[in-house]
Order: C-alpha cells, then structure tokens, then sequence
C-alpha cells in the first residue's frame, strides 16, 4: 500500500503510509450501491425506512469541520508504476479522499503537474448529494469536473436513481445525463421509470429537466414529452403536477392540470384548469404570499359557460358565467396592533354545491363573510373596529346584519388595583341591513350602545377561592324603522350579582407501587339578575346559549348584547380528576346543574316562554373524559334529568400509529317537545392491512331523518416508489331553499402518486383529516 499526498501541484513520489486509515465506504466489489435491507437496519436507521419500503442506501460521507484549512488530497494504491516521466499509474484498491469526497477505482492514471485523474474499472464517486458508480471517467480535483461513461448515479436526499450512457458533472455541480434513466423505485423494482435523451439535474437548486422523454409503468410506455422540467427534492418548484381524475354526479368525469408556479420564496401562484364534462372547461387559482409583517391568500374561481344543469331560480340563462372570489389577508404593525381582511364572494348561491370538488365540506356555508378589522392588544385595554357584511347563500334565511362598525373596547383592571380591580367592556355597533319586502321586527336597523363596568374582589386561599362580583350592563338603541307603538330609543340599566366559590382537594396514593394524584373541586355559584321589561328591544345579534357544563358559570343564558337573561339561581358543581405518576390525566370528571329561585320570564323577540323557564331545577350537565392509554380516549358531555336526555355526544377514538385510526362518535340532541330532534352516529377509520394495504372508510348518519348525511369508502396501496387510492363518496348535497328537496350527490376520486417526482394532490387526506383528528 502506497499514499500520496496532494497538496498543490502533483509531485512525482510517493510518501510512506503513516498509518491514519482512510474513511471507506461498504464494499462495491460487485459495482451495485450500497442498499441495507430492513433486516440489517440498526435500530435508528429502521426508524427512518417507511413500513412499506424494503431497505435504505447506506453511504457515510465523512464529515469536514467548518473554518478548516484546505486539506490535502489523499491517494492510495497498492502498487505505483511510472509509465513515462510525466505519466504515472496507479493500480490496485485506489482510494482518493478530498475533504468529503471519496474516490475508488481498480486504477488511475495522473500526469506529473496536474490534477486531474484518469480511472478505471468499478470506479465510484461519493459526494455530499450524490454517488456515481462508472467503469471510466476522468475527475478534476479543483473544479470538481467529471466525465464518466456507462454510468449509474444516486441523489442521497431524495433517492432518485437511474443509468446514463455518458454522465457529465460541471464546475457549477449541474448534471448532465445522455441516453438515460431515473426512478425513484428501490433495487430490482421497475413499476416505473422515466427514460430521456437528455436530462439534467441540478442539487444545488433541486430542479430536473429533460427532453425526449417518456414514462413506463411496469415496462408498458404510458407518457411522452418533448421536454418536461421537474422537482428532485422537496423544496417548492415552477413545473405541472401530475393530473388527477375524478367523477361526480353534477360534474360528470374531471381532469385536473395544476401548473405550480414558484414566483419567490414568499409567495407563489398555483393554476388548475379542471374540465368537467358536464359543464366545461372551468379555472381555479391559488395566490398566496408571506412577508415578515403580513400574511394572505388571493382565491379565484372562473367557469366562463356553464354547459350543466343549473337551478332556473338563480337566473343564470343568458349568461351562466359562474365565479368566485376570495381574499384573506392578515397584517401587523407596531407592537399589539394588527388588522384582518376577510372578504369572500360568488356569483350565485348555488356555486359551492354545483362546482365545490370537495362536497359537503363546504356545501354547508350558509353565508359568505366579507369584513375588515383593525385590533390593538395590550395587558390593560384591548380593543378592535370591525365592518362586516354577508353575502347568503340560502333563498330562506334572513341575511344577518351587517355591521358599519362596530366599536369593542376592553378593559382589564383598569386602575391597575390589587383588591379590587374595576374591568370595562364597551361596544358601539351601527347593525344595518336591506329590508326591503321585510315586516315587523325584522325591518328594524339602528344603532346600539353597551356598556359593562364591573367591580370584583376575589378571596384566595390555598385550598380554595371566594370571588363576589357586581356587573352594570348598560344598553342603549338608536332605532329606524321601530316596530309601530315601541320606543325609537330604548335604554336599560340592570345590575347583575354573583358570587363564585370553589374549594381544591388534593390526595397522593398508591397503587402497586405507582404514584396517583386525586383532585375533588367542589363549586358553587350565585347569580341575580332582576327583570327589565325588554320588549322594545331589536334582536340584531343574539341567541339562546347551548346549555352545557359551562353555562352553569355565565353570567347570562343569552348570547350577543341584545337581551340579559332574569334569573335567581345557584349552580352547584363538582369535578375530579385522576393523575398517574406519568403525568397523564386518566379520568377528568364533572357533574352539576342549576337551581332557581324564580322564574325566567325574559326571551327573544317572537319566541314563546320555554317550559324550562318555570322549572326549579336546569337539566343534570357534566362530561367525563377517560384516558385508558396513548393508544385509547372515551369523552361523554351532555345534559339531562329524569324525564329525558337534552343532548349527548359520545367518542371513542383509538389511535395506534398514524395508519391505524378509529373514530366513533354518537350525537343526540332534542328539543322539550322532541321536534328538531338530532340524532346521529359517525365512525371514520383509516386501518393498515398490512404494510402496503390501507383501508378507508367514513360514515355520517342521521337516524332521525333515515338517512345517510356522507359516507366514503375506498383503498390505498403504498409502496415505496408509488401509491395509488381509489374511492368513492356520497354525500347529502346543499339546496339554496328548504322547501326543495336534498340530493345525494356521488363521486369516485382516482389518486396516483409517484413518489420522489410528483402527486395528483390530496383531497382524500384533507376529506379525511376533517374527519380524523390526528391523521396526517
């Protein structure tokens, strides 16, 4: 064994080995790159290599401390010859280290005074990004130029592999492959590859080009094109996806195209025409931006004639051109200030359910948000002015108010006082909305002021708390358009008193040895709210509140500014919690409920007393939430008494790994006289059948209307070059009127991916993930 030392030009001689050993590199004796199947994986390599891949490419590449001096080239050979004076051969088990590149070969040949290497037989390069295997080729050491001949090459970061008549690597380190191959399939697999007369691949920039090429899918050729650029990492590139399929029953069968376009590192534009056979040829893009202060999303949906069925209410039949918009934009100025724009519209009220891809995820939009906002947070005061309009999407809904503005500010302890702290709440909305073809209360507009000062003092103590309250809520209106015989300018001012109170219990215990914490919070709460005559009052933005464990502790039953709910009452509560010695709350639970001293006889404008409100006691509330282990969860909340349950909703979810989901979930809901009764079981799975095989199912319910509300179904296979999914979906459609009667809508997606290369998209992993939390 000989080593020379390069440390500028080539010195004839050679130097003594000094025993350092040189970084080598697993055996390449049979000229094939280095592969580890799973069964040689060490524990953290397996934890890198997919379930359904076969293995890694192994390729330590030494590393080289930064700030270094240059280092000198490394050469070793069993044997070395002097051809000529000028020409020297080496021969035997070469090795060429410079910095982190390594050289092997059978033999080379130097000329005295250059640095550049002929080599032969079973020659290999192993770069940072790169390997190359060769049976020839000439190296440049300074310019890191090479010229190679039947040739093979792998791209480390993203797999990417394939042959080469010639491969040429120039000083900018862009890559030049004629009469060649790539894949990104592993060793033995060629489900598929793309071949071209030219390619080039650049690592510096993670970009691919090539001509002439074509595609085979298990050897059958199923794609031509005269040029195509594409992705080689998983950085963001200009280029064409690959196009997806699909079918639905309003659509007929559709092509996407998308065209990603990558304007800069902060913002880019992505184009997809989508040809329906039903209704033609229609546009969609996607602007999005990202600066250090601001954030936003440009949408823009154009369908120029609509050639499908098309409801004749909307009044499309002279021009059906359907469009959509829509815009967010988020921004941040100095500290705590930040503004948002929402603003959102469509050409008519049936364009989510006639061209929306995604179903009933987006046919349920009612109303169209179109708002700006301007916000100022602080530890003292927050604050924010907002104008808000809608645009409905429903012939039977009233258009909510619109609001130009509304005034909100907020105030935390004020005077800045330790025993008695003074909070603010201020708000000034102007509602306004068309009424024309309006009647009665539903024609009022007009302007409201609320002003809420309280005065609080809480008693703390370790085992518990005593907090006693006063709240002034001030409300007065401007009106128009005032139902005949009630006041243009109504006014109130009605205290509101409580009293909170809870005590913390805490016991340490042990079971077979394991620590366990136990917690038991008793609570109780005390509110009076004395009755005002609020008839006069408009109903601009206010609802009853979904009674839950949580309303035991509110102030009103009301939500919005337009009513304040009379009552006397007390709410008694407890919740307990069970720790183990991990951390992990196993059992989280609580019970409790109302009791009244009154009756409640305040309520919305043109709504009847409910029965409740003469009850002495509200319905049982609670949940309880159980953490069996990582894998198991149960959660149940609802309300009820001895009579009847108001409401429950149940979920059970497993999750073993990211491939092996189950969801179920069981909601009920009625109302005292058992109409508009809910009822509706749902279960969504994504379950591996074995490594490859995944199954897919998701079912949505309503037991009450016998019917079903969504349900999918489908299969995806993985491995570990391609995926393929195939599945179906039906789903109960929107309609822009009660009175018409819902459809079922039917569609059968197609989902193909090339792994390394380029994908149709994911609209089954973002159907899933809003069904399965915790999906990826």
């Amino acid at each position: 064994m000989v080593v020379v030392l390069l440390a500028g030009p080539f010195v004839q001689g050679v130097e003594a080995d000094s025993g350092q050993e040189i970084t080598d590199t697993p055996s390449t004796r049979d000229h094939t790159f280095n592969w580890l199947p799973q069964s040689q994986l060490s524990a953290q390599q397996a934890e890198q290599v997919p379930p359904f891949c076969r293995g890694l490419y192994y390729y330590p590449v030494p590393e080289v401390p930064q700030n270094q001096p240059e280092q000198p080239t490394r050469i070793s050979a069993d044997q070395i010859t002097h051809q000529t004076d000028s020409v020297s051969r080496m021969q035997g088990n070469i090795v060429v280290q410079q910095d982190s590149r390594l050289l092997k070969a059978d033999s080379l040949t130097v000329e005295t005074g250059q640095r550049k290497l002929e080599l032969q037989g079973h020659l290999t390069i192993v770069d940072s990004d790169m390997v190359i295997l060769a049976e020839q080729g000439s190296v440049d050491l300074d310019s890191h130029q090479s010229m190679l001949s039947d040739a093979q090459y792998l791209m480390l970061e993203s797999r990417l592999h394939g042959e080469a008549r010639t491969l040429e690597r120039d000083a900018e380190n862009l890559v030049w492959i004629r009469e060649g191959s790539f894949t990104n399939c592993e060793p033995g697999d060629d489900s598929w590859i793309f071949y071209a007369s030219e390619i080039q691949l650049s690592p510096e920039t993670g970009f691919g080009s090539a001509r002439h090429m074509h595609l085979e899918i298990a050897g059958v050729p199923v794609f031509y094109a005269p040029y195509l650029s594409f992705p080689i990492d998983d950085q963001r590139h200009t280029g064409f996806l690959i196009p997806g399929a699909g079918y639905t029953s309003s659509g007929g069968v559709e092509i996407v195209t998308p065209y990603y376009v990558n304007l800069a590192d902060n913002y880019d534009l992505t184009l997809t025409p989508r040809a329906m056979s039903k209704r033609g040829l229609m546009l969609d893009t996607e602007f999005r931006y990202l600066g250090e202060q601001q954030s936003g999303r440009l949408d823009f949906g154009w369908l120029p004639q609509d050639q499908g069925e098309i409801d004749p209410v909307l009044g499309l039949e002279d021009d059906p051109t359907r469009w959509l918009i829509g815009w967010y934009h988020k921004q941040r100025f100095a500290t705590g200030w930040s503004s948002e724009i929402h603003f959102n519209r469509a050409s008519d009220i049936d364009y989510f359910r006639d061209l929306d891809f995604s179903g009933i995820v987006h046919s349920s939009r009612s109303h169209l948000d179109q708002s700006a906002l301007v916000s100022y947070n602080h530890q003292t005061w927050s604050m924010f002015a907002r104008y808000q309009e809608y645009q409905t999407l429903h012939l039977d809904l009233l258009k909510p108010y619109g609001t130009r503005p509304q005034l909100y500010l907020d105030g935390r302890n004020i005077f800045n006082t330790v025993h008695l702290p003074v909070d603010l709440v201020s708000e000034f909305v102007d509602f306004e909305r068309d009424n024309t073809g309006l009647t009665g209360s539903q024609r009022v507009n007009g302007k409201r002021l609320t002003l809420k000062p309280s005065l609080s003092y809480s008693f703390e103590m370790p085992s518990g708390y005593i907090r006693p309250a006063i709240t002034l809520w001030y409300v007065r209106y401007d009106l128009s358009d005032q139902v005949v015989g009630l006041d243009d300018t109504p006014e109130l001012t009605v205290p509101i008193y409580s009293l909170d109170a809870g005590l913390m219990l805490e016991r340490y215990f042990k079971i077979d040895g394991a620590d366990w914490l136990h917690t038991i919070e008793p609570r109780v709460y005390f509110l009076d709210v004395a009755h005002e005559d609020q008839s006069a009052f408009p109903n601009f933005d206010t609802g009853t509140n979904y009674f839950s464990y949580a309303q035991l502790f509110r102030d009103n039953r009301f939500s919005g500014g337009d009513r304040i709910g009379d009552t006397r009452q007390m709410s008694l509560a407890v919740s307990s919690q069970l720790v183990n010695g991990s951390g992990r709350e196993v059992v989280d639970f609580a019970v409790g409920r109302i009791f009244y001293f009154r009756d409640r006889t305040v309520t919305l404008e043109d709504s009847a007393l409910d029965t409740e409100a003469f009850n002495s006691r509200s319905p049982v509330t609670g949940y309880l939430r159980y953490t069996h282990s990582d894998a198991w969860s149960f959660a149940l909340a609802g309300a009820g008494n001895s009579e009847r349950l108001v409401d429950a909703d149940l979920r059970a979810t497993y999750t073993r790994d990211p491939r092996h989901l189950v969801r179920f979930g069981y909601r009920f809901l009625t109302a005292s006289d058992n109409e508009g009764r809910i009822e509706q079981p749902v279960l969504s799975t994504v379950w591996g059948l074995n490594d490859r095989w995944t199954a897919i199912a998701s079912w949505d319910y309503d037991v009450a209307q016998n019917r079903t509300l969504d349900a999918l179904a489908g299969l995806k296979y993985d491995d570990c070059c391609w995926s393929v999914s195939l599945y179906g979906r039906k789903w109960l459609n929107g309609s822009n009127s009660s009175s018409a009667e819902l459809k079922h809508e039917n569609a059968v997606f197609f989902e193909v991916q090339l792994k390394g290369f380029a994908e149709t998209g994911d609209e089954l992993s973002r159907i899933l993930a809003s069904k399965l939390y915790g999906f990826e």
